[in-house]
């Protein structure tokens, strides 16, 4: 074994022995790394500062409640898909009607923008040709637009209008894609041109848009057209610039392409606002010393920030970051080389980019100052007197393009430099990890990435040349790959999970109790009484909701066909509501619950096995003495008569005749009994009532019984909720019987209802009804001295 020298001296680093040159090496490693992170916070704390200075400059990026322009005049700018459908001439006639009604004239506008100046509207039109059809027979033709083929001769109005519209040249180039991407520019076609002349009228001129349309202003000759238009807010000081460009094909297909912004113009920002102030005479206090200074100090406050405003100096200090930023990567460029600098790490190339956006973002500031200034003359112009007709719209394009150009510049400039922060970060061993594992991960999307779109660009050629073009889905590739990628947007959607309520709406099969086989026997002539009742009390807490009777129903205006007496329902409606009172009957037999009376209550009122012929008797008697009458007792008195004067109608209606020599019809004595309880216990007279007939002199005035002094026993309120859930059952499965289906909102005409589902998914609102009649419908049994138990309980 080796010898160690004993003079050697061993150190501990960390629980480790090490000798001194180690340790001193790992030291070095070790400090090199903390002084490596110092400085990467360090320019962290700097480039928070850059930040701040960035954002703070994006905050005043001239746009302000833009969406809330959108709501006033979205119908104009059409930046809605669908909004605006142009196809034919006719379409651009409408759609210029339009414009004049809602610019010029100001129909059905609320809001309080102005028109500055009018609305143009320019075409532009090529010269009748003769074309070649076969050998010897020519035709007229109209080419495609070119500038040597462009009509400039005055046209003269058809029709005997003699109406004349001449040439203009210097209104701006007139282009259908007015702004586009350098990746468009890079890759795409150029993009197709107008001219800067054409025939141009302003619509605010005209007394109608009918003048042009009997002219014949737009013919087989028209290969462009234009709209053009600008708004102010004159409190937020947001101008609306809106422009439509429409190109004809010489197929005769119309192609609508639709611009606006709504921008601040710098220089406009502030709303000079003139208020009218009473003079009172009074003479004004001289102001303390103190308030003098302060006033003078925040005048001259004021001077400054106009004399230099603030944007300008956030401006001026990112350049100077912006220059610092390149001489520092110009020199660490220098000081690696090129090549080494470009391959050794990302983030060089993350740097370039950056720096490269950031350009382009100063840059184009300063390119929407001047269009800024531009447009303040063209406003200028338009302030002078001058038509839109006769004026250029470059200075509001250029204003145009130069926001979009200047928005989407922000977007992409903000979102790389918040990005950047990562790069300070990855000195953190966590963090780094984690930049790490992402790289990694987007090095397979990236692969994905490919894979997928070059399937997608063969089944995209595929399906432009399988459909000859023919289609406008498939009229180019391009086009088809958009159209196959909106297919898959829609598809992720439809994996989606639906609402459940929507999606168990769609699935829902009512399942109500099976009550064929329970027999009521006698309690079967409670089911009319509690038909009516539930009725009065529907109509009753429809009229406290404030609904009236309507012919149709409206629920916007709260009218409803039946808020009638019972008997002027639809037989429907009548045999709606009864096979739910009998569906309720049979319900409490079927969940195991009885309904009894006492024996003495029974014998008292000789109700339940008095012999038919005796209730017959008797009921014919009262109906030969009372006479007949048309006031229905069990509609709540809803004529002018008390409802408890007549009784005859009712039981003429029931089955029971009270014209002389007409055979009496027997009565049941439980039926009998029981419009006699619910004559003496119908409500007081009720403020709530509605008027119906022709004239509407018929009043209704419902009346349920009174049950507010009963009290429901706390062992049926489970009751109460099986009742409910299973009356849902029941209304919905006679709602789909008849052809009903779920939809998210009613439509009677197409028979759709929301309250198709599953009781569970309903509302507490929506349950309220249920409920309630399933209360009422226990507390009138209740009161006409029925006992229900359950039969499963020992007590």
């Amino acid at each position: 074994m080796w010898t160690k020298d004993s003079t050697e001296t061993m150190h501990v680093y960390r629980g480790i022995h090490m000798e001194k040159k180690k340790l001193d090496l790992v030291s070095v490693a070790s400090e090199y790394k903390e002084i490596k992170r110092r400085q990467f916070y360090q320019e962290l704390v700097v480039y928070v500062v850059f930040l701040t200075l960035l954002f703070s400059l994006l905050s005043w990026l001239p746009v302000q409640d833009s969406f809330h322009q959108n709501d006033v005049v979205g119908a104009l700018t059409c930046r809605e898909e669908g909004e605006c459908e142009i196809k034919t001439f006719a379409d651009i006639y409408d759609f210029a009607g339009k414009l004049r009604d809602t610019v010029c004239e100001r129909q059905d506008v609320t809001a309080q923008w102005v028109r500055v100046g009018g609305v143009g509207f320019r075409q532009v039109r090529v010269k009748e040709l003769r074309c070649r059809v076969y050998d010897g027979w020519e035709a007229p033709c109209y080419p495609f637009y070119s500038p040597e083929v462009e009509q400039k001769t005055p046209l003269l109005g058809e029709n005997g209008t003699d109406r004349l519209y001449k040439w203009r040249d210097g209104l701006g180039e007139l282009s259908p894609e007015i702004y586009r991407s350098f990746v468009d520019w890079l890759f795409f076609a150029p993009v197709s041109s107008y001219g800067t002349g054409g025939y141009a009228v302003d619509l605010c001129d005209l007394e109608e848009v009918e003048e042009l349309r009997l002219d014949y202003f737009l013919s087989e000759h028209t290969r462009a057209a234009a709209f053009k238009f600008i708004l102010l807010n004159p409190i937020t000081r947001v101008f609306t610039i809106g422009m439509h460009v429409i190109t004809v094909d010489p197929s005769g297909h119309i192609d609508h392409f639709a611009h606006s912004s709504h921008v601040r113009v710098i220089g406009h920002e502030k709303p000079e606002q003139f208020t009218i102030t009473e003079d009172n005479g009074d003479i004004p206090s001289k102001p303390q010393l103190h308030r003098r200074i302060f006033d003078a100090v925040g005048s001259s406050m004021s001077l400054v920030r106009e004399a230099f405003d603030v944007r300008v100096l956030l401006w001026v200090a990112l350049v100077l970051f912006f220059i610092t930023y390149c001489i520092g990567e110009a020199t660490e460029m220098m000081t690696m080389g090129a090549t080494t600098y470009l391959g050794s790490d990302m983030w060089n190339l993350f740097e370039l980019t950056h720096l490269v956006i950031l350009a382009a973002l100063l840059s184009y500031m300063v390119h929407y100052y001047m269009a800024s200034s531009t447009f303040a003359l063209h406003l200028a112009e338009l302030r002078e007197g001058r038509g839109v007709e006769e004026l250029s719209h470059t200075s509001s394009q250029e204003l145009l393009t130069g926001f979009q150009q200047l928005s989407d510049l922000a977007s992409l400039g903000s979102a790389i430099s918040l990005l950047k922060v990562f790069k300070f970060l990855r000195m953190n061993a966590t963090l780094n990890l984690l930049w790490r594992v992402l790289g990694m991960a987007m090095s397979d999307l990236m692969g994905f990435l490919v894979i997928f779109n070059l399937i997608f660009l063969g089944y995209s050629a595929m399906g432009s040349y399988a459909f000859g073009f023919a289609l406008e889905e498939y009229s180019t590739i391009t086009e088809v790959r958009r159209e196959a990628l909106q297919v898959m947007y829609r598809f992720r959607k439809c994996l989606i999970d639906m609402p459940s309520r929507e999606k168990e709406g769609h699935n829902y099969r009512p399942k109500p109790v099976d009550t064929s086989k329970v027999e009521l026997g006698h309690l079967e002539h409670l089911g009319d009484v509690l038909a009516r009742n539930c009725h009065d009390m529907w109509a009753l807490e429809r009229l406290k909701q404030g609904w009236q009777y309507g012919e149709e129903r409206d629920d916007k205006k709260k009218r409803h066909p039946n808020l009638v007496p019972y008997k002027l329902l639809s037989v429907e409606e009548q045999a709606f509501d009864y096979r739910s009172s009998i569906e309720t009957i049979k319900t409490i037999v079927f969940m195991n619950y009885t309904i009894t009376r006492a024996n003495h209550q029974r014998s008292h009122s000789g109700s339940f096995h008095d012999s038919v012929s005796r209730s017959a008797s008797m009921m014919s008697d009262i109906a030969d003495g009372l006479g007949g009458s048309n006031s229905s007792l069990i509609s709540g008195g809803s004529d002018s008569t008390s409802p408890r004067a007549n009784d005859a109608a009712v039981f003429e209606e029931l089955g029971t005749a009270s014209h002389p020599g007409t055979p009496a019809k027997p009565v049941p004595s439980l039926l009998r009994e029981a419009m006699s309880f619910r004559r003496n216990s119908l409500m007081g007279d009720s403020p709530y009532f509605t008027t119906y007939g022709e004239g509407n002199v018929e009043v209704y005035r419902p009346l349920p019984i009174d049950t507010t002094t009963v009290e429901l026993p706390p062992r049926l309120l489970r009751l109460v909720d099986l009742l409910a859930e299973n009356a849902h059952e029941v209304w919905a499965k006679g709602r789909m019987d008849e052809g009903w289906t779920y939809g998210p909102q009613r439509d009677d005409s197409a028979k759709k209802h929301p309250c198709l589902v599953p009781y569970v998914f309903l509302t507490d609102d929506e349950k309220e009804y249920d409920i309630n009649i399933a209360k009422e419908t226990l507390k009138t049994l209740i009161a006409m001295k029925f006992t229900i138990l359950d039969r499963s309980s020992k007590y």
